[in-house]
């Protein structure tokens, strides 16, 4: 069985980064920012997780193409959390208000991992087949 995965670059990404894939949560492999590659699998299904992250795995099967991209909201709920911490260290504020600040930002981010994975993994069947 093969699966074709393909991981985008993302346009303003200047470093390429290996995800480690699981499969039937065993090491399958690593993909790397915009290169296509082909997961060979011995069984007619399997799962397929990226860092072992529960929330976005899929089943897959024989020629299935799979998109894996990085889900926006974690990222916006990063930034958000990332944008608390100059108001707390800039201005001049109690230190009621700047260890609420701080928890609310640890907070926010916490949030977003707990709720949304960060990859989103994308089935589509192969039309070649």
């Amino acid at each position: 069985m093969r699966v074709i995965i393909d991981y985008p670059k993302p346009i303003k990404q200047l470093f390429s980064q290996k995800l480690p894939l699981l499969v039937d949560g065993k090491i399958a492999g690593t993909v790397t920012q915009g290169k296509i590659l082909s997961l060979p699998t011995t069984q007619p299904s399997v799962s397929l997780s990226v860092r072992g992250d529960k929330k976005s795995a899929i089943q897959v099967k024989e020629g299935d193409r799979v998109q894996i991209v990085e889900n926006s909201k974690c990222f916006t709920l990063y930034y958000l959390s990332l944008a608390i911490l100059p108001i707390v260290f800039l201005f001049d504020l109690p230190t009621l208000v700047k260890t609420i600040l701080l928890i609310l930002a640890l907070a926010i981010t916490l949030l977003g991992h707990l709720i949304f994975p960060k990859y989103i993994i994308r089935r589509e069947k192969s039309s070649d087949h």
